[in-house]
């Protein structure tokens, strides 16, 4: 049991959030409480804090002691420091790898060649989910959009300085680029706000006019990316180099797209494959019928038609080939689109106008009572209702048995019988 969950509210996950949801949660929070990008008074304060919890949540050991004695006793205060596993260079280096802040100048704390100045990647990679529609990877999209991003200052090349100016080691972090931050059990190093990880600075007079001293400018960029047919939901699109350049680095990061997949209102898709539901008439199931019954998410009408001779009932699924999703980067290659049939009843109004008894002597006899063996027989009436009143009511008792049967149909012909269109095979 979770006794003390405020280092997982403070990163904003629940208690069995998993190593990779923590980091993600960490990378955001960070992004927007970093003195650097909030110029909130708090955000000093609200930044420590994140340091600290992230530092016992990425750790399983310094986790599970927090989770039973909390941040200031037991296990978790002995282990929070550099010790299992994890020097504090580690810890540093994981917290502030990829995150688009400047490490470099910041040999010294650990001894040389440690942080970010000793082969760091200070890359600043940003990523985007970015909601598309099935026709999207169906078809092929190309994404256009206007980012803002860091790159070296043009005017001083990215020193930071004026041309001619020497900068000097910054006093706050003595040189180093790193602060150890928070209480002496649970300290954390934290990039120096004075000279912004750089170690040294320029005296106000000395300093770039343009970029203040940060060796950084901002700009906006117009990126086209490409969703290419057959890509599916999740899939990362990587635009190399397009994301934010750190003070100090020469390779800037890269942005990228987490493609998220919207619902669909007539198709679903499983893989390769896609259903929808096609509705026919009454007579269409008893006589069979040849039309086109669906529009695809190309624009394409697909005609079908009922197997000859063939009554379809409700619910009846048949297969259509090759009609499905297209491989990613294999276009040629594709699922199958299946169809599942709903009979729409005839209205009220036309049944009051038609001939009941030419009606019953087309249609199949009715059957025959059900008698019980005990002779007794209730009329209680019944009423309209639906199958969601029935959930509803006793959600829990509800089981759906999964039908496993994998028997293939030989699919929609690419003519039909007597010149008919594709015949629907049931599955």
């Amino acid at each position: 049991v979770v006794v003390h969950t405020a280092y997982y509210d403070m990163l904003g996950v629940s208690v069995d959030a998993t190593d990779d949801e923590i980091k993600r949660a960490y990378k955001r929070r960070a992004m927007s409480t970093h003195p650097d990008k909030n110029p909130s008074p708090s955000a000093h304060s609200e930044f420590q804090e994140l340091q600290a919890a992230y530092a016992v949540l990425s750790d399983g050991h310094k986790r599970a002691a927090y989770d039973r004695y909390g941040p200031d006793s037991g296990p978790a205060s002995s282990s929070a420091g550099a010790g299992e596993g994890m020097t504090q260079e580690d810890l540093f280096s994981q917290m502030f790898s990829g995150f688009g802040f400047d490490m470099s100048g910041a040999e010294g704390l650990f001894g040389p060649g440690a942080g970010a100045g000793g082969g760091g990647s200070g890359r600043g990679d940003e990523e985007i989910d970015y909601d598309v529609a099935l026709e999207d990877l169906y078809c092929g999209k190309e994404v256009t959009m206007t980012v803002e991003r860091t790159r070296a200052c043009g005017h001083c090349k990215g020193s930071g300085g004026k041309s001619g100016a020497t900068p000097k080691p910054c006093v706050a972090c003595e040189g180093r680029g790193k602060v150890s931050m928070g209480p002496m059990m649970a300290r954390t190093i934290i990039a120096c706000e004075e000279c912004h990880g750089l170690g040294q600075k320029f005296r106000d007079k000395d300093r770039c006019k343009r970029c203040h001293g940060r060796r950084v400018t901002k700009e906006k960029k117009r990126l086209v990316a490409h969703v290419e047919r057959g890509a599916r939901d999740g899939q990362r699109i990587v635009l190399h180099g397009e994301g934010d350049q750190a003070p100090g680095q020469q390779q800037p990061g890269d942005v990228i797209l987490r493609l998220h997949l919207r619902p669909h209102a007539a198709f679903e898709q499983h893989g390769l494959h896609l259903l929808t539901t096609v509705h026919i008439t009454l007579s269409e199931a008893l006589l069979g019928f040849e039309r086109v019954a669906l529009t695809h998410l190309d624009g394409r009408g697909i005609r079908l038609a009922s197997p000859p001779g063939k009554a379809i009932a409700s619910q009846s699924v048949f297969r259509v080939p090759g009609e499905g999703m297209p491989a990613y980067r294999r276009p040629e290659t594709r699922g199958d689109l299946f169809v599942l049939f709903e009979i729409e009843m005839p209205s009220p109004e036309w049944l009051r106008g038609a001939d009941r008894g030419a009606l019953e002597k087309l249609l199949p006899p009715r059957k025959r009572e059900i008698l019980p063996a005990g002779g007794v027989v209730d009329e209680p009436g019944m009423e309209e209702s639906g199958m969601d009143e029935f959930v509803e009511e006793d959600e829990g008792e509800w089981e759906d048995d999964d039908d496993d049967d994998d028997g293939q149909g030989e699919g929609f012909g690419a003519h039909g019988a007597g010149g008919r269109g594709p015949e629907c095979t049931h599955q």
